[in-house]
């Protein structure tokens, strides 16, 4: 974000504010040509004597060098109005907007303005707001004030090619970008270590302004698979950072544009938004907006802002500030651990710090906690749910403990932090896990489905942090025999992700055979049950993407009935395309399945489908399949091309080389190629927000070997420049160490359960 300076003489820096009158002389042959204002004159440019054009731009409100932007193109632009006759445009390549790839972000967007206009009670404050799909870029959006830059995939939906979670995509993304156009824009933060309230903030409104528009989606439910459950490993580790941190230098800036600012920062505010309810919650925003319009503030300002409007009652006599202090300005998150007494009907409630390696507590933290002697206490909002019955809030303070009492009958389960409603875990005692395991099993419906998400990603954390044993997540995870919902079955799935890689780095072992039964046993009901067909025009995204991800789960872990029909129809589809298209929600397991069972010729052939289509999503998939060919010169030769800019893009290289690394025996081949050109990966992709700490993380994060650790290690003593990926580095290291923890603890247990328990539904 400080490249304007690049640009015209600024103060880069988002304290500054200032009028922008924007006007730009060009050649005649670009016909779209826009700023942050309207085009002055009736949106028509002046001729110059030159022959050349001018176009005059209206004056902006006060705002941040941050925002200023301008396009000349050649684009197709499609254009509607909001209720409130803001004009809205969404632009692109002619080829993909004569398909009317653009129309899905325009019903969003003309949506979502009226939303946030009605919600922060504060009118749009431009005359337009136009979005652009640009083909080479490498964020996945730039909130620019009236003038939104996207990655194609952000704002372009083929309904053709694509399928209902790039369509989810598109949706987030318009929705994130409008919610900025008041909360950022409008007012900005004074520095960039609040960068977390702008990113952080439109990270959870957009689920909200989404809901609004397309509840079909159910958004607030994917939301916390996605996003919070994302978080909380991110924030698990001790390299993990404070939300909110000091920026010294422009690097760090970029390095602060992660899932901590992101993930954390729009979980943290999902919290307190239930706690207060949306009415309170939008009062707060609005009275914020309206004071500080045009100018900039500071966290504790919106601090203030909500506890004036809020019933003491609701926030436990505290204050805003004191409760959300004591999670931003620390790292980390608690465990709420719950403790029942079944003699007299009790429980107790405590809390401490979550570490997904309990090592981590000999290590210093490198930010200066601002509660010592007390740091890492949180002030926890809790509900719970005892037979499906659900409590108001309470609060847990930091060093306190609480006590329910009178927990009638005491062989009944209970439940806490609803629907994941908070930013934390649950541990229990043993026999009230056993309580959860039963009602499970016997009717699952009596525990809402984010809930049963939630059990199945806490009690494989506990096992990795070395809190529980692991036979509770594998024995809590065979419910899932008679699961439907694609929530619980996501949960389940990223986090059994972990042990196939922890144990598939050689297939040939009988573990990670074991393993592969165990995930096909519990998926199969559902893949019997679903099956392959669906009906074209089904919009039931839940249930379409837990067929999409029972498909891909089960191909990945050698079922034989589901790969061969992926090769079937890979095979029929290479014959004939016409005849035989592959539906959307299949293409990209049924791709990886052709070339990873297929020869040299079918990955020739899909590399050159890759090249020819300019369509993104399908790109994506060809892209994808290139990564599961088990030919390694091919591989070898593949990561080479992510540097070379030819067919594959730059902004592209991470995804490819990050997949390839979690293919058996692909981590080696990655490693190699980053720690080898990491000079050359530094000055290319150095300058792009993410793209090299995604490439670090992901080549990184599943090594469980000392000797891998040593390496490492080695490499960032000898390497003088880790450039933006340095963070990246320090919590890869963490993950490696916990990695090999596990290796010798949890995964001796999980190879042990899966050798002595034979699974069946």
């Amino acid at each position: 974000p400080t490249i304007a300076r690049q640009v015209f003489p600024c103060f880069d820096e988002p304290l500054f504010k200032a009028n922008f009158s924007i006007s730009i002389s060009y050649d005649p042959s670009f016909t779209v040509v826009r700023s942050n204002g309207e085009m002055l004159n009736n949106n028509q440019p002046e001729l110059l004597p030159n022959g050349r054009l001018l176009a005059r731009f209206e004056q902006t409100p006060p705002m941040s060098t941050y925002l200023v932007a301008f396009v000349l193109t050649d684009f197709q632009c499609i254009t509607n109005q909001t209720w409130n006759n803001i004009r809205v445009s969404v632009c692109g390549r002619q080829e993909a907007m004569s398909k009317g790839d653009g129309d899905f972000a325009l019903h969003v967007a003309i949506h979502v303005i009226t939303y946030f206009e009605q919600s922060y009670n504060v009118p749009y404050p431009l005359s337009k707001c136009d979005h652009f799909a640009i083909p080479d870029f490498s964020a996945g959006a730039m909130e620019n004030w009236g003038l939104v830059t996207y990655r194609e995939t952000a704002l372009l939906y083929n309904s053709e090619t694509g399928n209902l979670a790039n369509k989810l995509r598109v949706g987030e993304v318009v929705s994130h970008e409008i919610a900025h156009q008041w909360f950022g824009n409008i007012v900005t933060p004074k520095w960039w270590n609040d960068i977390w309230l702008n990113e952080g903030f439109a990270s959870w409104v957009e689920v909200l302004g989404l809901h609004n528009a397309n509840p079909e989606f159910e958004a607030l439910d994917i939301f916390v698979t996605t996003t919070v459950q994302r978080a909380l490993v991110m924030d698990s580790l001790y390299s993990s950072h404070p939300i909110s941190v000091e920026v010294t230098h422009p690097d760090e800036i970029n390095s602060i544009f992660d899932a901590i600012s992101y993930d954390k920062g729009a979980s943290i505010l999902r919290m307190i938004y239930s706690v207060l309810n949306e009415t309170t919650f939008f009062h707060g925003i609005s009275n914020y907006l309206d004071y500080f319009k045009y100018s900039n503030a500071v966290q504790d300002e919106l601090w203030a802002f909500l506890t004036n409007i809020t019933n003491p009652v609701t926030l436990g006599s505290y204050t805003v500030k004191q409760i959300m202090d004591t999670w931003t300005l620390q790292e980390g998150y608690p465990v709420l651990m719950v403790t029942r007494n079944y003699n007299n009907n009790t429980l107790t409630l405590s809390q401490k710090r979550f570490l997904l390696d309990p090592n981590g507590l000999n290590y210093s933290s490198s930010y200066i906690n601002p509660f010592k002697p007390l740091e890492f206490q949180w002030y926890i909002p809790y509900d719970y749910m005892i037979n499906s019955k659900l409590s108001a809030f309470y609060w847990l303070s930091p060093n306190k403990t609480d006590q329910l009492i009178n927990i009638e009958p005491s062989n009944d389960w209970i439940l806490f932090n609803i629907n994941e409603f908070g930013f934390y875990r649950v541990n229990y005692d043993n026999q009230n896990w056993n309580l959860l395991i039963n009602v499970l099993k016997q009717d699952r419906s009596k525990i809402p489905a984010v809930s049963r998400a939630q059990l199945i990603d806490d009690s494989f954390s506990f096992t990795r942090s070395g809190d529980l044993k692991v036979s509770i997540p594998l024995e809590l995870s065979t419910y899932l025999c008679n699961e439907l919902n694609y929530i619980p079955f996501s949960s389940f799935s990223t986090n059994i992700q972990y042990l196939t890689v922890m144990f598939g780095q050689n297939e040939s072992t009988i573990e990670y055979q074991q393993l592969q039964n165990y995930i096909r046993t519990l998926e199969e009901p559902a893949y019997k049950s679903l099956g392959w067909s669906i009906a074209p025009t089904s919009s039931d995204y839940l249930s379409r993407q837990l067929r999409s991800l029972i498909i891909s789960d089960l191909c990945s872990n050698g079922h034989e009935p589901c790969i061969q029909e992926a090769i079937l129809q890979y095979r029929q589809w290479r014959k004939n395309p016409i005849t035989h298209p592959i539906n959307p929600d299949f293409r990209t397991t049924v791709y990886c399945q052709g070339i990873k069972n297929g020869t040299v010729e079918d990955y020739l052939f899909i590399q050159n489908e890759y090249k020819l289509t300019n369509d993104q999503v399908e790109k994506n998939r060809f892209g994808f399949a290139l990564t599961c060919t088990r030919n390694v010169t091919l591989l070898e030769t593949l990561l080479n091309e992510t540097l070379s800019n030819d067919y594959i893009r730059l902004q592209d290289s991470s995804t490819f080389i990050g997949r390839i690394s979690i293919q058996p025996g692909g981590q080696i081949l990655t490693w190699r190629f980053i720690s080898k050109r990491w000079l050359e990966l530094v000055s290319k992709l150095g300058g792009l927000s993410f793209t090299l700490s995604n490439i670090v993380e992901n080549v990184l994060q599943y090594m469980n070997t000392q000797n891998e650790l040593n390496i490492v290690q080695q490499f960032m003593i000898e390497t003088q420049d880790l450039s933006i990926a340095e963070r990246a580095f320090l919590s890869s290291v963490e993950k490696i160490k916990a990695n090999i923890r596990w290796m010798d603890t949890t995964g001796r247990d999980i190879r042990t359960w899966l050798s002595t328990h034979t699974v069946t539904c």
